[in-house]
């Protein structure tokens, strides 16, 4: 029932080597999660601070290119109903100025 020495040795020294192992993960653990916690949320709100920041560029460039269409369209419009305007108009003034004032009076 006795146990050589070396055999003794060699368990107590795994002993330690596990004992050793599981308080380094747990010290680790201690130290190392919070920190890698801290880089995850870091890096995605970034990444969602940047997606964010892309989908406003578009949602932007995309209401400035309707409203500069919209106000386009409606500056042609303006125009078309000014020009149709002063062309009735100065047909109005060839037609009074190509009309005949002159009537006889016939008894």
């Amino acid at each position: 029932m006795f146990v050589p020495l070396t055999k003794a040795v060699i368990s107590r020294h795994i002993d330690f080597r596990e004992l050793s192992r599981r308080l380094s993960e747990a010290e680790a653990l201690q130290w190392v999660l919070p920190e890698l916690r801290r880089v995850v949320a870091t890096w995605t709100l970034d990444r969602t601070i940047r997606t964010l920041q892309n989908l406003m560029e578009v949602v932007v460039n995309a209401m400035e290119e309707l409203s500069g269409s919209a106000a386009n369209d409606l500056f042609n419009e303006a125009l078309d109903e000014i020009s149709l305007e002063v062309l009735a108009q100065k047909e109005a003034e060839e037609a009074a100025a190509n009309m005949d004032f002159s009537f006889t009076i016939k008894f």
